[in-house]
Formats: structure tokens, sequence, C-alpha cells
């Protein structure tokens, strides 16, 4: 199975959830994922994982909504941990400036908007069409989705 680079899903014996999937490095991004590993410590066990910066442009590259707002929930935790200039730098490789300038817009100027949507709704949020409580991060993911779609026209 190496020699075709396939990867090989390991589960519990008739179960699909919880799953993990061993890889061989194919290219220079996953090399460089694996070469620039964070260390999180949990208890007495580690786990790794891939720099923050380059989950966050590949969230954007991805570009549904769900990539989005994940996008958007990694830079809110760790925007005083994340260093721009490689986010920067990993949107340029993945060739979705665009998408970044707007996330760009987003930190600077919709976040003010939130600000405001949370004062007028007097909650943390809005009620969607489905009846599920919208975030006013979601709100901003669906703003960006859209803009990104106009762009793209």
């Amino acid at each position: 199975m190496s020699s075709e680079n396939l990867g090989i899903r390991i589960s519990k014996k008739n179960a699909i959830i919880p799953n993990i999937e061993l890889k061989t490095i194919k290219n220079e991004v996953e090399k460089y994922v694996l070469d620039n590993r964070l260390k999180v410590k949990l208890d007495k066990n580690l786990l790794y994982l891939s720099p923050l910066e380059i989950q966050l442009a590949y969230k954007l590259f991805l570009g549904g909504e769900k990539d989005i707002m994940d996008a958007v929930y990694l830079y809110e935790l760790f925007q005083n941990n994340i260093q721009r200039d490689e986010i920067e730098y990993w949107a340029k490789y993945f060739k979705i400036q665009d998408k970044l300038d707007n996330f760009w817009w987003r930190d600077e100027g919709i976040w003010k908007e939130k600000i405001w949507w949370k004062q007028r709704t007097n909650s943390k949020g809005a009620w969607g069409r489905k009846g599920k409580k919208l975030q006013a991060k979601d709100r901003v993911c669906k703003i960006i989705c859209r803009m990104d779609k106009e762009n793209t026209k």
C-alpha cells in the first residue's frame, strides 16, 4: 500500500468512529506540516498538530461555509499566537489571496459590526431560518462566503 501512496484507516472493530488515517508524505506541504508540527501536551500524553497558519489558509482554500467558520474560530482563538505573514505565504501558495483579503477585512471591519449586532438583538446572536441560534461569527462567515462568491463571478 505505501508504494502506491495510499493511506491506512484504523478504527475499532465494527465501528466507523473514532478512526485515524495514516498516510505517507506526498508533497512539500505535507513535509512542511510534519517538519513544523506543534506539540501539545495533554497530561502525560503528546498530540501533534499542523501549524495554525497553514490550517487557517487551508480552511479558506477549501472555502465551504463550515471551513470558513473554522478559520474564523482558529483566528479568534490564536490571533495572538499566529504569524500573519506566514498565513499570507500559504494563502499565496494556495492561490487564495482574495479570500484572505476578505478575511482580514472581516477582522478589521466586521467585528465592529458584531458588537452592533449583539446590541441590536440584545442577545449573543439571532435566530436562523431553521430555529438554530446564529452566533455573530456565523453571520460573519456567511458574509465572507457571499463576498467570495461575488468576487469569483
